[in-house]
């Protein structure tokens, strides 16, 4: 199954880089002028872009993950139906917990560690 996917992936990256570089080269190869060069330029070009597309979804995918949105969901719609303070309390806490937890995987707290500390 794996095996079957990535082929499918790469047939499907070589058709899409194949359809960029003749859609680039469509004025050389009405013209008849330098057909092949245009081409392979177009290649190139259309090579680069997929590769730079793929790079911004790797890093922004994680980054949308860490946010933890199903989560963070649940905790506001479980905050909204509190009945009582406590409920409310803790699902205030919840979102608390979720908050910090972002802010602790983004931020560098190293001044809070003991062995930086000079006695």
């Amino acid at each position: 199954m794996k095996a079957m996917f990535y082929v499918i992936v790469c047939v499907a990256v070589i058709g899409l880089v194949t359809a960029g570089a003749i859609l680039y080269a469509f004025g050389a190869l009405s013209q008849g002028t330098r057909r092949s060069k245009t081409v392979a330029d177009g290649s190139i070009y259309i090579a680069i872009l997929l590769l730079a597309i793929v790079i911004n979804v790797a890093i922004t995918s994680p980054a949308l993950l860490m946010l933890q949105p199903l989560r963070l969901r649940r905790v506001l719609s479980a905050e909204k139906a509190a009945k009582t303070p406590r409920q409310r309390f803790r699902g205030m806490t919840g979102f608390l917990l979720v908050f910090l937890t972002l802010v602790g995987t983004t931020h560098n707290f190293s001044f809070l560690s003991k062995s930086d500390r000079k006695l």
